[in-house]
């Protein structure tokens, strides 16, 4: 991997000698000093990404030029070149990029609500086979849990869009979703509030999923199904638009 650099610096002319003394800086830049005497073959996807940025980088240029630099990397290689760029700007480099990262939010969006789609129907079989289910009308419950997952979702990607660290994550929780959680109906009735606390409530949308959710499990009636339906894509929907639109921002370089 070294001598295929030092040939590619060659091509612009740069002395052999600045060679020798620029590419380990470039390798360490990119993380691959350990690897510099390893051929690029036995580099992995994300690995071979990081050299061609190394390459592009190994005449100093003013202006970089990128082209969907993460299309087909797995998360940690795809984090890891963002952290690349944003270091070069840091750096004074002007960088012109495209992306189509409004495809993988909503990809990343719809792949939560499967999963919440996944444990929902795992919690209710184990609620089945308790007794804790009234009948097959709890089945009805997978698409509401399908769209309560998708509309949280959105938030957790805009908070991601906006986290300048791990421990930003930490406030979410606890400012946010610990007490939606308290306040919403999962644990007492939304009806042993205070009456502004009651008004309140009905603007998050933990209290539609769970006034949409629980009475289709435990074989009640549900009381304005299409309100809480209405209430959740609504903010799925203005959630995904606000999270499409930070994550693009975030990533503007």
């Amino acid at each position: 991997m070294f001598e295929n650099l030092r040939i590619y610096g060659l091509h612009f002319r740069i002395r052999s000698s600045l060679l020798e003394h620029r590419i380990p800086k470039l390798l360490k830049l990119v993380e691959l000093d350990h690897r510099a005497k390893d051929r690029i073959s036995t580099l992995s996807g994300g690995m071979q990404r990081r050299l061609i940025l190394t390459r592009a980088l190994i005449n100093d240029p003013d202006l970089l030029v990128f082209n969907e630099p993460t299309t087909g990397l797995d998360p940690q290689a795809r984090h890891m070149i963002w952290s690349l760029i944003h270091r070069l700007k840091r750096n004074g480099k002007t960088i012109l990029l495209t992306t189509h990262y409004d495809d993988i939010v909503i990809g990343e969006l719809l792949w939560c609500a499967s999963k919440s789609l996944v444990s929902g129907s795992a919690i209710l079989a184990v609620a089945a086979v308790l007794g804790a289910v009234a009948d097959w009308r709890a089945v009805l419950a997978l698409p509401a849990i399908f769209l309560t997952g998708f509309c949280f979702a959105a938030p957790a990607l805009i908070m991601t869009a906006l986290a300048k660290g791990y421990e930003f994550f930490t406030f979410y929780l606890t400012l946010v979703m610990t007490p939606m959680f308290i306040l919403c109906g999962v644990f007492y009735p939304t009806a042993s509030l205070p009456a502004p606390m009651q008004t309140f409530v009905q603007f998050l949308p933990l209290t539609h999923a769970v006034a949409l959710i629980r009475p289709l499990v435990v074989g009640r009636p549900v009381i304005d199904a299409w309100l809480h339906i209405g209430v959740l894509a609504v903010f799925g929907i203005v959630g995904t638009w606000l999270a499409v639109a930070l994550v693009r921002r975030r990533l503007v370089v």
